[in-house]
């Protein structure tokens, strides 16, 4: 039996990294069922381990050791990116929008324009992501990276302007069963 890390170097070559893919394989994470084309713009990406600490961080408390989660492989296109920091919250499109402008990437006059187009209640982030990725589509960057300061500390985690054209699925398991107790290692609050 192969191990993961010789499957992925013999994997067919469908799933091998293209030349103008990032050579790390980024792990998307969720509670919810979903299917790969419903990723939402500005989505989090990261290790392994950082998206088993935040599968384990969202959950509801697990009634056993083991939680059922969404989790997914991913090759990512990553061109151009602007680094902003992790400060432990949500990265809400408001957060999003101030440590755009605390990094020096968009002007006072930006920073206000975005703010007013994003600060919607909380039942609306989509809309307010929306606006973020459209703004920076329009600037030419793919995404935003961080270090993460919480699940896995320490690792590069990107936020995906468009997946519809960064990302490339390498698999997809509906139904991972995630060890909580070891997710929650990665998840140091």
């Amino acid at each position: 039996m192969l191990s993961f890390k010789q499957f992925l170097m013999e994997m067919p070559l469908a799933y091998q990294r293209q030349p103008d893919e990032d050579e790390k394989i980024w792990y998307h994470a969720s509670p919810h069922r979903f299917h790969i084309s419903e990723i939402r713009p500005m989505s989090h990406f990261g290790t392994n381990k950082a998206a088993r600490g935040r599968a384990a961080s969202t959950s509801t408390t697990p009634t056993s050791k083991h939680i059922r989660s969404n989790v997914m492989a991913y090759r990512l296109k990553l061109n151009k990116g602007w680094q902003i920091h992790d400060d432990g919250g949500d990265h809400s499109p408001t957060d999003i929008v101030d440590m755009l402008h605390s990094h020096h990437h968009i002007s006072d006059q930006e920073h206000q324009q975005l703010t007013n187009k994003v600060a919607l209640p909380a039942a609306e982030r989509p809309k307010g992501y929306q606006h973020i990725a459209d703004f920076l589509h329009s600037k030419g960057v793919d995404h935003l990276h961080y270090i993460n300061a919480i699940e896995d500390k320490g690792s590069k985690s990107v936020i995906v302007v468009d997946p519809k054209k960064t990302i490339r699925p390498v698999f997809q398991s509906k139904a991972a069963r995630v060890n909580y107790k070891r997710g929650l290692f990665s998840y140091v609050p």
